[in-house]
This record gives C-alpha cells, sequence and structure tokens, in this order.
C-alpha cells in the first residue's frame, strides 16, 4: 500500500497545474515531532511505500532526518519532486538514509514549454542536472510527465529519453482539475485522446525495459489486458482502497484530486482513519455506478474516481466519465438511443435537415435526435459519422496480407506500418502468421512494391498478400435490438436486407469516373461530419457550394456505390460486441461460392470473403465474427459449420490492436 505525504505547501514553483495550489509555506505544517508520530501511525496501519511529496519536499530543512526515522520503521521512502534543488550531497544524504527513489518531474522535451509550464526559468536544466546527480550517486529515478494537450505528441520521445538517462520507470500523470489546474481545464485530455495515448503508451511498453505506468487514467488497466501486455500492477484507481495522502497540515484525503476530507492525523491516528472511514470503506466495496459498476474490467481499472466526483457534483463513485469501455451492462441506452444507432449505421440522411429524419423516424424531436447522437459521439460509442468508401471504384487496390513475424521483430514491422497511410489496420493473431494488416494503394504494382520494401527494411521475407477474390458480404452493422427474445434458426441466418447481401461477386470492379468535383467532396466526407444540426450545410459552406449541390452529388455517389455506405462507424468494444473473431475455412473450390452465401447470411458475420491459400494457409474463406464474448464467437463458428457441412476451420482472436484508423483517399494530389 501506498501513502504520499504533502510535507509542505512551499515550492520554488508556481505551475499551472498543481493540485495543492502550492507556493508559500502555510501556517501550522506538521513539525519534525508531529511527522515522526504520523509515520509511525502510517506503519501501524501496514503501509509500505512513504511518497514525500509536496509542494517541493526538498525545501524541509528536515527530510532528510524524516526519511531516515521512516525507513527505520520498514517503510520505503520514496519522493515526488521537481528535481531543481537536488544536489550532490543532498542525493548522497538522502541516499543514506534510506531514500529508495526519486520521481522528477519532466513535461516536455522543449525547455521552453516545461519551464513555462513550471513558470520557472531553467526547471528542465535542472531537472535533468537532478536526474544526472541521482544517477551519479545511484539513487533510482524516474521521471513523471503530466500529459495535456500541447505535449501529448512527445510521450514516445520523453520515454526514449528517459531510457537515455538511465531511469527506471516513466510515469504519466492525467490531470484531473483541481487546485490551480481548474483554470487550464480546458487544455486536458478527453476520452478519445485517453484512450489513444494509453494505447500509445501500452505500445511503447512492448518496446522498452523501463515501467511505464499511467496515473488517474485507471483504465490502462484495460487496454493492457486486452492488448496482452504484462503489468505488475493489479489495479488502476488506488483511491481509498491501497492509496491516500496526507496534506502538509495533517489532513487525510482519498487521492490527491479528490478533495474529500477524512480526518486529520492531530485529531485521530491515521491508522484510525484508514481503518473506519465511511468514504474509504465505502470506495473498498467497488459498488459503482453507470457503466464503471458493470464493467467486467471494475476491479482491474476502478475508474478514475477523482474525475467522477468532478464531473459528477461530488459523487465519487459515479461512472467514469473519460473512458470509451464500460462493458456491454454499463452502455445506457434507452429504446430512442437504440433506434438511432441502428439507423444511422448504414443510412444516416444525406439532408438539409438530418437529424429531424431520424427524429421522426425514432418517435423523437430533432434537437433530441441531435444531442443524442451527439452523446453517443462524445461517448465514444460512435467513431466516425461520415462515408465509406469503396477503393476498387475510387480506382484504389486494397488488401488483406499476413505475416510470420519472430516476436523480436514485431516492434520493427509494427512502427513501419504505423507510419504507411496505406495501412489502415494492423492486428497480432493468435497464429503462427501472427501479423494481419489491410494495405490501400493507387494500384497493384505500388501495393506490391510496399509489400516488397516492408521485406527489405524490417527483414521478415514471410509478408504474403491475400487480395479478395470473391465478395460475399461487407456489413459492419450492430444489431443493437436488446429485447432479449432468441432468433429461430432460419431467422439467425436469412435476415438481411437485400442492398447488405450481396452474394458471390468476382472482386472485379471498373472504376467510377470521377470528376474534380466528385473527389473534393469525397476528401471532405472521408472524415468527420460536422458537430451541427445542419452537418451538410456546414459541409456546403467550406466548399462553397450550394447545399443543394453537396446533397445531390453525395446521394449520386451512394446510389452508384461509391459510397459503401454513409453513417455511423461504431468502436465495436464500446458498443458492447467485445469479442472480434477472424473465422478461416478451408472450403472446396468448386463449393466456395456456394457455401460463401450461406456464411454471409449470418447476422453475426460482418465480413465475408474468398482469398488465396499459401502452401501452409489452406483456408479460402474468411468471415469476420462479432460477439458479446470468445465464447459466442465460437458458437456461430459451430452454427457455420453445420450450416455449411465445412469442418476444417479455425478462428483467430486479435490479440494486440497495432492500428485501426480510415483510409484517407485522393490527399497525395494535395500533397503534390
Amino acid at each position: 500500500m501506498i501513502v504520499s505525504w504533502n510535507t509542505t505547501n512551499a515550492c520554488n514553483m508556481y505551475c499551472d497545474h498543481c493540485y495543492r495550489d502550492a507556493g508559500c509555506k502555510v501556517e501550522d505544517e506538521l513539525s519534525t515531532s508531529e511527522a515522526k508520530t504520523m509515520l509511525e501511525q502510517i506503519a501501524k496501519a501496514g503501509f509500505k511505500i512513504m511518497i514525500f511529496s509536496g509542494g517541493e519536499p526538498l525545501t524541509r530543512t528536515d527530510i532528510v532526518e524524516l526519511v531516515a526515522y521512516a525507513t527505520s520503521l520498514g517503510l520505503r521512502p520514496v519522493f515526488g519532486t521537481n528535481g531543481t534543488l537536488i544536489t550532490l550531497e543532498l542525493a548522497r544524504q538522502l541516499k543514506a538514509a534510506g531514500a529508495m527513489g526519486m520521481g522528477i518531474s519532466l513535461d516536455s522535451m522543449d525547455k521552453k514549454k516545461h519551464d513555462e509550464f513550471r513558470k520557472f526559468p531553467g526547471a528542465w536544466d535542472g531537472a535533468v542536472r537532478g536526474m544526472k546527480i541521482c544517477r551519479e550517486v545511484g539513487l533510482p529515478f524516474q521521471i513523471h510527465t503530466t500529459i495535456m494537450d500541447w505535449n501529448a505528441n512527445e510521450v514516445e520521445a520523453i520515454t526514449d529519453f528517459a531510457v537515455e538517462l538511465g531511469a527506471v520507470a516513466h510515469h504519466f500523470f492525467f490531470l484531473v482539475p483541481t487546485g490551480r489546474a481548474v483554470s487550464i481545464e480546458e487544455e486536458t485530455l478527453k476520452a478519445e485522446a485517453y484512450e489513444e495515448i494509453l494505447t500509445r503508451i501500452m505500445k511503447k511498453q512492448q518496446t522498452v525495459d523501463i515501467e511505464l505506468k499511467p496515473t488517474c487514467a485507471p483504465q490502462f488497466m484495460r487496454i493492457a489486458q486486452q492488448m496482452g501486455v504484462n503489468m505488475r500492477f493489479s489495479r488502476g484507481c488506488l483511491a481509498g482502497t491501497a492509496y491516500c495522502i496526507i496534506g502538509p497540515k495533517g489532513q487525510v484525503q482519498p487521492c490527491a484530486y479528490l478533495n474529500i476530507p477524512l480526518g486529520d492525523v492531530r485529531e485521530t491516528p491515521f491508522d484510525e482513519i484508514w481503518r473506519n472511514n465511511e468514504v474509504l470503506n465505502n470506495l473498498r466495496t467497488l459498488d459503482y455506478k453507470g457503466g464503471c459498476g458493470s464493467c467486467e474490467y471494475k476491479r482491474a481499472c476502478g475508474g478514475c474516481r477523482a474525475r467522477a466526483a468532478y464531473y459528477n457534483e461530488g459523487d465519487y463513485m459515479a461512472e467514469e466519465p473519460w473512458c470509451l469501455y464500460h462493458g456491454r451492462k454499463g452502455i445506457y441506452m434507452d429504446s430512442k438511443d437504440r433506434a438511432l444507432l441502428n439507423a444511422i449505421q448504414d443510412r444516416f440522411p444525406i439532408a438539409v435537415h438530418p437529424y429531424q429524419i431520424l427524429g421522426e423516424a425514432a418517435g423523437t424531436t430533432e434537437d433530441d435526435a441531435f444531442k443524442r447522437i451527439q452523446r453517443l459521439r462524445q461517448e465514444g460509442i460512435i467513431r466516425r459519422l461520415g462515408g465509406v468508401f469503396d477503393s476498387r471504384s475510387l480506382g484504389y487496390y486494397s488488401t488483406l496480407c499476413v505475416a510470420k513475424v519472430p516476436e523480436e521483430k514485431i516492434p520493427i514491422l509494427a512502427k513501419l506500418l504505423e507510419g504507411l497511410p496505406g495501412v489502415t489496420h494492423n492486428y497480432i493473431r493468435n497464429h503462427e502468421y501472427n501479423l494481419w494488416f489491410t494495405l490501400i494503394a493507387r494500384s497493384q504494382v505500388i501495393a506490391e512494391r510496399i509489400l516488397q520494401t516492408i521485406r527489405e527494411v524490417s527483414g521478415v521475407q514471410d509478408v504474403y498478400s491475400l487480395p479478395a477474390t470473391r465478395l460475399f458480404k461487407i456489413n459492419v452493422n450492430f444489431d443493437f435490438d436488446l429485447s432479449g427474445e432468441e432468433l429461430s434458426p432460419e431467422e439467425e441466418i436469412d435476415i438481411f436486407r437485400d442492398t447488405e447481401f450481396r452474394g458471390a461477386q468476382k472482386e472485379c470492379v471498373t472504376p467510377y469516373d470521377l470528376t474534380d468535383e466528385d473527389i473534393a467532396l469525397i476528401r471532405v466526407l472521408q472524415g468527420n461530419l460536422p458537430d451541427s444540426p445542419t452537418p451538410f450545410t456546414v459541409l456546403a459552406e467550406n466548399l462553397q457550394w450550394p447545399v443543394e449541390k453537396v446533397i445531390a452529388c453525395a446521394n449520386r455517389l451512394l446510389n452508384a456505390e461509391v459510397t459503401r455506405r454513409f453513417g455511423a462507424v461504431l468502436r465495436h468494444q464500446k458498443a458492447g460486441f467485445v469479442a472480434n473473431a477472424m473465422g478461416v475455412w478451408q472450403v472446396n473450390p468448386e463449393q466456395a461460392a456456394e457455401v460463401g452465401e450461406i456464411m454471409a447470411r449470418f447476422k453475426e458475420v460482418s465480413h465475408c470473403y474468398q482469398r488465396p491459400t499459401l502452401p501452409d494457409w489452406p483456408y479460402n474463406l474468411f468471415t469476420m465474427i462479432h460477439g458479446k464474448t470468445a465464447e459466442d464467437c465460437g458458437e456461430v463458428m459451430k452454427k457455420i459449420s453445420v450450416a455449411t457441412g465445412v469442418k476444417t476451420y479455425s478462428m483467430l482472436f486479435s490479440t494486440v490492436e497495432l492500428k485501426k484508423s480510415s483510409m484517407q483517399y485522393f490527399l497525395e494530389e494535395e500533397a503534390n
């Protein structure tokens, strides 16, 4: 268990994000003798890690004495410091007193940005100097970085710098608006950015030997488990369960950002506060509200209790507002929400007032339909709202690629593919052929050239292209009819509209004769629709077209099937469809067309293709299957096997999602 003590409010800096509003020492801070009594009570309560924090803890003249006393009690003293006050003599004294490590703040690789954030000229140089002194005396240190919108792109660079300096860890702090940080709330990251950065951190963890740990973003535990990243931690949010903080005057609260007074160590011994306080005991029940309460990751994650309280009028047991995943039961959607989601996945109205049309269909008003869909976008259930285009009709070539990659080369290949705009999806799957990615290029020749470059640069020769030879179905629509009624076997299969079921189509499409205006509109529609009740009017203003022209052109592209569908792309995990399996089947080529049509009619199948085989890959039919659990996917595979008579098949699950994006067509012309 961990306890943090703000040893003083005094600090030589005046940082924008300080949760304590530190600067000057406050009256009546704990004396040396009072602090020692408190340390005794902390040890009695069973705590092991003792964080000396602030303000700036190194401004206390008795700090070495207190560290030595904590060590004598069996505590493990560590520090949270800005690092600028570390001298060679002090570092040696702290190490001799028993200090186990120093957490030193570094928020940017740009000295100017770090110094401005800290309101202290020379802060960057002082922090790095402090790290080097710690390294010199053999005092372990780690880097602490507060993540904001302006430094989010530096995460990996700062980690690399930490490795270079010899840090043992790099910890990332995700701001909760308390103290002075309330004034910079608009600079804090929101749900989409949290998910993206946490995923990047977990990817980076797979490439470095030092420990990477986010703080106040406990959903990193869920992401780590989803990506198969091993962490030594058992839980994300520790507030009240294995952590609390004590202020300079002895006030106890669950965490630095959760400003709920629990008691005063001058009046009640700390061990009694920790054992008996009602708020702490309530936090330990894990009886959270909303999505956090029903999420399967609640024991590993717990949601940020401080952020829950800040955005829910002090309710520290409320749902974590910046998490994109709350499990199937945790998503609260009424019948109107579900009706709207079912409608907009493939038929968002291309009209001046699309939300009026949707509202009428769902039995509500235009304004209510708009607000509901905006909420679903903000909560991350809707990943993108716009056009999904047929790459072949646009004159592009697309293929599914597979590789046998030695484990040590996965980071090299992942980094290479991350930088290729034509690679839109990249997954590690549980098979000897372990890396699967999609590639879209202007021609087959260019695609083959890219693949050869990938082989040469990565040193991985077993990289193969498996382009679709027959298309049976593309329909990534999730059914939100949660009535719970079981379907009959016939209903399980034959439930698709003609527009969704393609039959056995040869993968040969003549490119559509696009005009310059078509291309200009496609560039816009492939992004996210504006957050407006009249989004096409906004697009028209941006293009300087009449809105009627935008609507007519967009509908023409849709009717010509250049736009495969126009609607919402969902984040399937957030929507509750957590399991995602690639079912592969060994089918007699002469029966492939007939079998593929049967497979495509299963409602759980979103994609169905025929593809080439390889000497050691006999599977020629591919089905993407979505379900609530892996067991659900397995049951669907069994039903497909019974329906088709195909007995030789395999089911591959994604263990790590390395990349997932939408193709941006015709942007190379803009770059030229």
